[in-house]
């Protein structure tokens, strides 16, 4: 039970790290543009490093959940939520520009 609330605490709070950056990297370059070059938070390997974290322990945690719980839903909206975020890190740039 330990782990799982270890694993928990871990998707969330790397969840909360990509709304973040998501929401508010965008309204931090606009407010101070000298920044832009400063900070490579926008780069492909952040989000791919971000990915490479997210994705293992957010499987684990909903794994964990479902075992647990066993409910169908919350796996359902998990998983479309994880793949929702492997697109938007791998076709996000390339694609949705």
């Amino acid at each position: 039970m330990n782990f799982q609330k270890i694993s928990d605490k871990a998707a969330i709070a790397l969840s909360m790290l990509c709304v973040v950056h998501c929401l508010l990297f965008p309204v931090l370059l606009l407010l101070l543009p000298p920044l832009a070059g400063i900070l490579a938070l926008d780069d492909e390997l952040f989000h791919k490093t971000l990915l490479f974290f997210v994705v293992p322990i957010s499987v684990i945690a909903l794994m964990m959940g479902y075992l647990y719980h066993r409910n169908h839903t919350m796996l359902l909206v998990g998983g479309v939520g994880l793949s929702l975020l492997i697109l938007a890190a791998v076709l996000g740039h390339d694609v949705l520009g």
